[in-house]
């Protein structure tokens, strides 16, 4: 049988936002090729809670949860970080070097070098690629990695986003030059990646970059999304996503300050309905203040959500990889106005004016909320074009079989001998 390691940061559980999505489907696609055993190595030295340990051992056969060397504790940052543990990592992850984030880190890689000196893995799967690197996975043969997005397209579109502050441009210009001199060299190492897009597959090489799409998230414990019916007369807009995210937030303030008044002057009636995980009281004092506002925050049923709006809004800028939350609201029958970004990655399947509303601009994107609040037949129409290409194009068993072709293939070539490495 087949034997798989799977590194990753980001745990397959609670399935609560897209990250923690696409790990749960690339496990489950994983276990058809062979049996799978899971190593989490978390971005910070805090512990996961025990109860979660205990899902992932009883449920995705976790193995090993590591623990990183604290930030603070890296060069010279360690003789002050005793005055004060917290803020000297926190400053150390500002204004430190970012080589150390791609870095094999001393305590991972001894757990990971003890448990394959005694287990025999296939091949190497990993989640992201900061983690495989600290882990000191990177050198093994074959090694996969799912890139879903690049870490330079991160920093990259967060750098482009209007209103920050002269301090905070220069750190992530500082952060962005360190990162397209690091990330390119570490992703000619693994023998195959998996990637978002075709414009990403482009970005890392496409003679061993497949794309495995993003795909609306099913339990397969549980019966597929029935997609609601329109709601004609309906003025709500819903937007989902984890609200601990700073992509998420930032995209909601924006929305609100540039978009949402040329909105409310042309549909009074129209309500902005806020809904994920991680609601702070912060966000729901401040949101709260703009009228027509109604920050919710974690629901436990998303179905209800869906069926009370009209459509969806994605008015995110910046980010990697693809936006998730486009295709679960097509999945649930609801169209969606998006930024030009957040299309990026659905282009071939999900066209502008036919699926989703593409704007490319904060005007752009008030102007496709008020078209589809003024023509009741629009978002209907929209939605039951867009949930057939979902249907088509983005299942799990598409997935999966993207999935087991990679596989494969690196088994194939790694048996013969062959070497897609520098």
């Amino acid at each position: 049988m087949t034997r798989i390691l799977a590194v990753t940061h980001t745990p397959p559980w609670p399935p609560t936002n897209g990250g923690h999505q696409r790990t749960n489907l690339l496990l489950r696609a994983l276990s058809r090729c062979g049996k799978v055993d899971l190593v989490l190595l978390p971005r910070s030295p805090a512990r996961h809670p025990p109860e979660l340990l205990e899902q992932l051992e009883q449920h995705f056969q976790l193995v090993d949860s590591l623990v990183p060397t604290p930030r603070g504790q890296h060069g010279l940052w360690s003789l002050i970080r005793p005055l004060s543990p917290k803020w000297v990592d926190r400053f150390a992850g500002l204004f430190g070097s970012a080589e150390v984030d791609y870095t094999p880190d001393p305590l991972a890689t001894r757990s990971l070098e003890d448990r394959l000196s005694v287990h025999h893995y296939n091949v190497v799967v990993g989640r992201y690629l900061q983690p495989v690197v600290r882990a000191g996975a990177l050198s093994f043969a074959p090694l996969i990695l799912d890139v879903d997005d690049l870490d330079t397209d991160r920093a990259r579109t967060q750098l482009d986003v209007a209103g920050q502050a002269p301090w905070t441009k220069w750190l992530l210009r500082r952060r962005l030059k360190a990162l397209e001199r690091i990330v390119p060299n570490r992703l000619t190492l693994p023998d195959q990646l998996w990637v978002c897009s075709e414009a990403d597959r482009a970005a890392v090489g496409e003679d061993r970059a497949t794309v495995l799409p993003n795909i609306p998230f099913e339990s397969p414990d549980a019966p597929a999304p029935r997609p609601q019916p329109p709601q004609p007369d309906c003025k709500r807009i819903l937007f989902v996503g984890s609200l601990k995210f700073g992509v998420n937030e930032r995209g909601i303030d924006n929305f609100l300050r540039q978009a949402w008044p040329i909105i409310r002057r042309a549909h009074p009636s129209a309500t902005f309905r806020i809904v994920g995980g991680g609601l702070s009281d912060r966000q729901r004092t401040r949101w709260r203040r703009c009228p027509g506002v109604e920050p919710v925050g974690f629901v436990d049923n998303l179905a209800d959500e869906y069926a009370a709006c009209a459509f969806t809004v994605v008015p995110l800028f910046e980010g990697g990889g693809t936006k998730i939350k486009v295709m679960e609201s097509l999945a649930r029958g609801r169209t969606g106005v998006v930024a030009r970004h957040a299309h990026r990655g659905f282009e071939h399947a999900l066209r502008d004016r036919e699926s989703l509303w593409v704007a490319e601009n904060d005007t752009g994107v008030a102007e496709g909320c008020n078209a589809l609040l003024s023509d009741p037949s629009l978002p209907g129409s929209m939605a039951e074009a867009g949930r057939a290409q979902v249907a088509e194009h983005f299942t799990f068993d598409r997935f999966a079989s993207i999935v087991a072709k990679t596989v494969e293939n690196a088994l194939r070539n790694d048996a013969k001998g062959v070497r897609r490495r520098p």
